[in-house]
């Protein structure tokens, strides 16, 4: 199975007159600060396979507008079983900005346990 869910992390353009002043894909241009840090936050819980933490801090990530409200993350998140999820993160390329918003390619193997942790490890593919 192949589950694609693509979306921006903060999702905040910079004003028209302001962007040519950001267009550098250098992450220093996320519209705030913050933004910039509540997705760092969010990659490394990624990584960790903490989609506990990512799922459960939803609330205080909608501050920084994520694009879609972030619904195509929870989607993927539901259907891999929410704070169940185990599955680490493999980055691919460098965080970077995109006229104020956060972007990252991120790739989510199944872990050997399965999505949850709680299958019998596969000890082989037919």
């Amino acid at each position: 199975m192949l589950l694609i869910a693509s979306g921006a992390l903060s999702h905040t353009f910079w004003p028209l007159r302001e962007l040519r002043d950001h267009e550098s894909s250098d992450p220093a241009h996320i519209f705030t600060p913050e933004a910039r840090e509540a997705d760092l936050e969010r990659i490394a819980w990624f990584k960790e396979g903490r989609h506990d933490k990512v799922l459960d801090t939803m609330d205080a990530f909608w501050k920084y507008k994520p694009e879609a409200k972030f619904f195509h993350y929870l989607m993927m998140a539901g259907a891999l079983g929410e704070q169940a999820c185990t599955a680490r993160a493999r980055q691919y390329g460098e965080y970077e900005n995109s006229i104020g918003t956060g972007q990252v390619h991120l790739w989510f193997d199944r872990p050997e346990d399965g999505w949850t942790g709680t299958a019998p490890a596969v000890t082989g593919r037919v």
